[in-house]
């Protein structure tokens, strides 16, 4: 029996331009996008996971139209921008892709379930709890959740749905339930293969004004690797139109962009219980791996991973940059801009498809169909896991606004110098947050310099974060570089020195008398004062900012700073060794945590 079609029922959430939180179709959210403000679901890793569903079926909706212009020679950033000028998207289109493959869209049926296998059946006979694809239900701690009681126990049929896309994209690793048939089940389970294929990505979008524009801001219709030549990949299906979908084998490796859409990480069937579903069967299906997909996964960044080339023996290997909690989007820029350069022994960096493809769009060569000056609002959505990849710790969600002039040829200077802007200000902050510790240090605490530390800077970032989004929106082809930086510089180390100031402020008594430490570098017993770690922080950041002139009051700071000339001096000349012996330690851990981020998270060990 067939139940619950997609394509007719309402399921997917959206907000409308007048704010209005509404339920629909497929075939409505596709057809009413232009009235639409954004997709508004359960969580911004559902809105991900179903705004790539749509990407998925308008793509393959408009085959037939890229075929005819393959054949008249057009380019794909004139298909495009057909697209981007009409007022709506393509109906006639939409209306016959989704009348050809309606019935692959049935959330129950007796063949082919959508996302689903029709027989999935668990070796021990036991289904589970509906609530194990629900993510913002703990394992273990369903007290931290606004779902309780009959909320816990069932799902609608909509809801069912949005989780099962979800889940196909976001599932946590761990050991799953063994099925009958299975040949990779061990002792009645089914062994970890990782996360969903978006769990292991940063992923990147860009919204535009309405759905329609992000549908369309999001499609691309280059092949990755030529974006100017060469249009999609006729042979790059989403999992229902593939002769057998789902499975323990899935039948190729991803052939692009529509085909990671839609991996089906898992195999599932939903068990209906009358109009809700109350238990699901939950396996892992085919794993697959991280490694040199920018071709096809084009809502990612890509980093060069040292540590993979030396364990699979060849390069360049390139693994997804994936979200770290705590960290807003403008202090990645490298992975929104891409580099060219090493980054701290992890390579190159390569930008997200989708922003590689607004360029070209912007650029003379893609004709400039969208404006330089147009402003992008990117997207950033990511899951962070924990304990080895089983356990949901929290859903990462950013914005950033930029022209689209960064993402030109045109603008590299000016895209260098935010990057360049950005990875000074993060230098600045790091000795922040030695200043703090070192203040710890000069009060006798220093067993607890680490929670100093972080605060300072924490309290820093969040001064700095909203000047530097507005300082970045405003950076396009009208900027005056020397003096956009120069701007950027004056405004944070006025809002970093004010935290120096209170730092020092709310330094005890006991720092300002000082405390004898040793220098593991200098082999000297030293004595570190409140006044000689704002002197250390001070002289760091004078090398990585220096003052354009001397002035009378920079003079009287910073003899000040010090309590006198001399003792700042000293400070300048020997506070290097001192704060990098002092609390080299507590960075050393940290630079350690980011190094493995680096190196090894994106990819299954």
């Amino acid at each position: 029996m067939s139940r619950f079609n997609l394509i007719d029922e309402p399921w997917i959430r959206a907000r409308t331009l007048a704010g209005e939180l509404v339920e629909l179709s497929i075939r409505d959210v596709l057809l009413r996008a232009q009235d639409l403000q954004r997709l508004a679901n359960d969580l911004p890793t559902q809105d991900f996971a179903i705004l790539r569903l749509l990407e998925a079926i308008l793509t393959r909706a408009l085959e037939p139209r890229i075929a005819e212009a393959a054949d008249e020679d057009l380019a794909p950033a004139d298909v495009w921008e057909e697209l981007w000028q009409a007022s709506t998207l393509p109906a006639e289109e939409i209306e016959t892709y989704l009348a050809g493959w309606h019935d692959s869209f049935w959330l129950f049926d007796d063949e082919r379930p959508f996302m689903q296998e029709a027989d999935l059946r668990p070796g021990n006979g036991k289904p589970l709890e509906i609530k194990k694809i629900v993510a913002d239900v703990p394992d273990g701690t369903p007290f931290f959740t606004m779902r309780t009681g009959a909320a816990l126990e069932s799902l609608t049929y909509a809801e069912a749905a949005r989780w099962l896309v979800h889940t196909q994209a976001y599932d946590t690793s761990g050991i799953k339930t063994g099925v009958i048939g299975d040949p990779n089940v061990k002792g009645g389970k089914s062994y970890p293969i990782g996360t969903g294929w978006a769990g292991q990505l940063g992923g990147v979008f860009v919204e535009g004004d309405n759905l329609r524009q992000t549908l369309l801001l999001n499609l691309i219709l280059g092949a990755l690797h030529d974006l100017a030549g060469d249009f999609v990949a006729a042979d790059d299906l989403p999992e229902w139109e593939l002769a057998q979908p789902g499975g323990c084998v899935r039948p190729h490796d991803p052939r692009g962009p529509v085909d990671l859409y839609t991996w089906q990480s898992r195999r599932i069937r939903l068990i209906p219980d009358g109009d809700v579903v109350r238990e699901v069967v939950l396996t892992n299906a085919t794993k697959l791996d991280v490694y040199d997909r920018q071709h096809c996964e084009p809502m990612a960044s890509w980093r060069r991973n040292t540590a993979a080339e030396k364990r699979l023996h060849r390069e360049p290997v390139y693994t997804p940059v994936r979200p770290q909690a705590g960290r807003a989007m403008w202090r990645g820029l490298d992975a929104i801009l891409g580099t060219g350069g090493r980054d701290a022994g992890a390579g190159e960096i390569q930008q997200p498809g989708v922003l590689a493809w607004i360029g070209y769009l912007a650029g003379p060569n893609g004709g400039r169909k969208i404006p330089m000056t147009y402003t992008l609002r990117l997207h950033a959505i990511g899951m962070r896991y924990g304990t080895q990849d089983a356990v949901v710790e929290q859903v990462i969600d950013d914005r950033l606004a930029l022209q689209a002039y960064l993402l030109t040829d045109e603008g590299a200077s000016a895209a260098e110098l935010a990057r360049e802007c950005m990875a000074e200000t993060d230098q600045v902050v790091l000795g922040l947050g030695r200043m703090a510790a070192n203040i710890c240090i000069a009060s006798g605490e220093d067993d607890d310099a680490a929670g100093p530390r972080d605060h300072a800077r924490a309290e820093a970032y969040f001064d700095l974060d909203a000047p530097f989004r507005t300082w970045l929106a405003d950076l396009g082809p009208q900027s005056d570089l020397v003096g956009a930086r120069r701007a950027w510089v004056d405004e944070a180390r006025h809002l970093i020195d004010g935290v120096a100031l209170s730092l020092v402020e709310g330094a005890p008594p006991a720092a300002h008398v000082g405390h004898k430490v040793s220098s593991s570098s200098t082999k000297t017993a030293l004595w570190m004062t409140a006044s000689r770690a704002e002197a250390i922080f001070k002289a760091g950041m004078r090398k990585i900012w220096p003052l354009d002139r001397a002035t009378t009051e920079g003079a009287a700071a910073d003899g000040a700073v010090g309590g006198d000339a001399a003792t700042a001096g000293t400070a300048a000349n020997s506070g290097g060794a001192v704060d990098g012996a002092l609390s080299s330690a507590m960075d050393g851990r940290e630079a350690g945590t980011d190094a493995g981020d680096r190196d090894g998270r994106g990819e299954e060990e």
